[in-house]
């Protein structure tokens, strides 16, 4: 499915990346190949194919939802860089320029 560059442009900015314009036509023609690989997905015939999320037969195990003692809060910060009685510090990274 072929691409114009303003269409390339226009997804580049939805996902936010910057690209110079040999970067443009290198992502029109890798987005061009998947695009085209999603084209021949179309004319698989699936009548009759039930969907689902993994190709083997697998579970997923849960394990018995226990109450168990926690960890506590002097333990949990014993090894931490910095902590005041039972809370972590961390540096401010909020609101710094």
């Amino acid at each position: 499915m072929p691409l114009d560059l303003d269409e390339v442009r226009t997804i580049a900015r939805l996902a936010r990346l910057e690209f110079d314009e040999e970067g443009l036509e290198r992502m029109r023609s890798e987005l061009e190949n998947i695009l085209d690989w999603m084209a021949r997905l179309d004319e698989v015939d699936t009548e009759g194919v039930e969907p689902l999320a993994h190709v083997h037969d697998v579970s997923c195990p849960m394990r018995d939802d226990v109450v168990t003692p926690s960890l506590g809060g002097e333990r949990a910060v014993a090894v931490a860089p910095a902590h005041d009685g039972t809370a972590f510090e961390v540096p401010k990274v909020i609101g710094e320029g």
